[in-house]
């Protein structure tokens, strides 16, 4: 069994231009990801892959990655789903770690923990942690659904949400992986990368956790912010902007069982679009 694990990242972000090559502990954002990701039991560094797009802005990305032995695939810019399935099945993954390129303190425990899932429940596609805070969860998901997803979604402008194709629309099986304790439910906890703020107090949290010399954990973090509350201030105003954009820019149109369905992120579940399968939904 194949196991990678596929970053999607790009230089172009509108919120934080070049952010993946923002100073971290002095590497790049992007080589303290791919150092994290091959800390695992499962992985090592030529097994993780920064999935950039081909335009020339994202040429030192991919350079840099590749300088710390990561792999590199280049593709669509905007069809992330397709930018990620053709790096699958170039790389013959047959579990495949998806951590987004914002999320650099992603909890390898808990991605050891899903891998272990879907290795041992061959029914199960998806293993994800959505009680963890935000930016610390990675999903864990089986090769074969990205083709399964491949060959049902149509919206090809997903690079926002595009993981809902795999966890909310009945493509894929999922399972949740429980908060291992109580303590590492901290919804008021952002930790992801959009902002300057957000760049600000992954400085602060990593600086003091000493993330040069050793990779830190849930624990770590939330025993952190529980000795220094002040932290949540820096950067939770921006939470309600963050999913008001989501909730803008996510409306993914897929077929399942010889209907079209869409999905939006503030929707509980898919509903028809009225699309027939054939269809120009552009009239």
């Amino acid at each position: 069994m194949k196991i990678g694990a596929v970053i999607p990242a790009r230089s172009t972000s509108q919120r934080l231009p070049g952010k993946q090559l923002a100073d971290l502990g002095g590497r790049p954002v992007i080589v303290r990801m791919i150092e994290r990701l091959a800390s695992s039991r499962f992985l090592s560094p030529h097994r993780v892959v920064v999935c950039t797009t081909e335009e020339s802005t994202d040429g030192e990305l991919a350079e840099v990655a590749r300088s710390v032995g990561a792999s590199v695939f280049r593709g669509d810019s905007d069809d992330l789903i397709r930018r990620l399935a053709d790096a699958v099945a170039e790389h013959g993954f047959d579990i495949v770690v998806e951590a987004d390129g914002d999320d650099p303190f992603v909890d390898v425990g808990y991605i050891d923990r899903g891998i272990e899932l879907l290795r041992d429940h061959p029914d199960v596609d998806v293993a994800l942690a959505p009680d963890l805070p935000l930016g610390l969860a990675a999903k864990v998901v089986r090769g074969s659904a990205f083709e399964r997803v491949r060959a049902s979604y149509r919206t090809t402008s997903n690079d926002t949400g595009f993981m809902y194709f795999f966890t909310r629309t009945g493509l894929c099986t999922v399972e949740r992986l429980p908060a291992e304790r109580a303590e590492h439910m901290r919804p008021d906890i952002r930790l992801t990368l959009d902002y300057d703020e957000d760049l600000a107090l992954m400085r602060t949290v990593f600086n003091r956790l000493d993330g040069a010399s050793r990779i830190f954990g849930v624990d770590e973090i939330v025993t952190l912010f529980e000795q220094s509350p002040e932290l949540v201030a820096v950067n939770s105003h921006l939470n309600e902007e963050y999913w008001d954009r989501t909730d803008d820019l996510v409306e993914l149109e897929y077929e399942r069982d010889g209907r079209t369905y869409v999905l939006r992120a503030s929707d509980s579940s898919p509903s028809p679009s009225g699309v027939q399968p054939g269809e120009d939904p552009a009239g």
